[in-house]
């Protein structure tokens, strides 16, 4: 198909396994949901949104198990790699707006209306580097967490509670993927 080599070449396979294998869990197994999703967390930060498919009363035993993982590997990742396991957060926080984001579009619209819009290679993709640019990441990634945020409290309010948790993790992604100001081809694997 049309992303094959995007989803055979990909890292994001694997966290999006364990992803799938929480949701199978989620409506019997909800610990083990949790569990699942921590291990793709640990692999990836993304995965963290699927705990959204947990149902309110299993917010417990599924943030259990997650956290189980979490702290499991966590302490794994420390003692083989010391302080530098975490120091991909950092780079992420350096990185600017992809042409490929969402929040890039009126940049691309005024290139082909004819407008001067520079970009750079930085990171492994080109990012927008002009006024205004830091302003679009900074309000995309604001609408993203204000999104996220408002799925979170609708599921601890019990908004959702007829929602099947798949759908609302689903949702959570996408919204994630939407107000990103990276875009990467793997996302593509997140979605499927």
């Amino acid at each position: 198909g049309i992303i094959g080599p995007v989803f055979l070449t990909r890292f994001d396979v694997f966290p999006t396994t364990a992803v799938m294998i929480g949701l199978l869990l989620v409506a019997t197994r909800p610990f083990w949901a949790g569990a699942a999703v921590g291990l793709g967390a640990a692999l990836k930060v993304w995965p963290v949104l699927a705990l959204a498919a947990l149902r309110r009363a299993d917010l417990p035993r599924g943030v259990a198990g997650f956290f189980s993982v979490i702290v499991l590997t966590s302490a794994a990742m420390w003692a083989w790699f010391g302080e530098s396991a975490w120091s991909f957060l950092s780079g992420q926080s350096e990185r600017g707006l992809q042409i490929e984001s969402t929040a890039a579009l009126p940049f691309v619209l005024a290139h082909a209306g004819g407008a001067d819009i520079a970009v750079r290679y930085r990171y492994g993709s080109m990012e927008v580097d002009m006024p205004g640019a830091g302003m679009a990441a900074m309000l995309t990634t604001v609408i993203g967490l204000l999104l996220l945020c408002s799925i979170a409290w609708a599921r601890l309010s019990g908004r959702l509670e007829r929602v099947p948790g798949p759908d609302v993790a689903f949702a959570a992604v996408l919204v994630s993927v939407v107000f990103s100001r990276v875009f990467s081809p793997q996302y593509s694997i997140w979605l499927v």
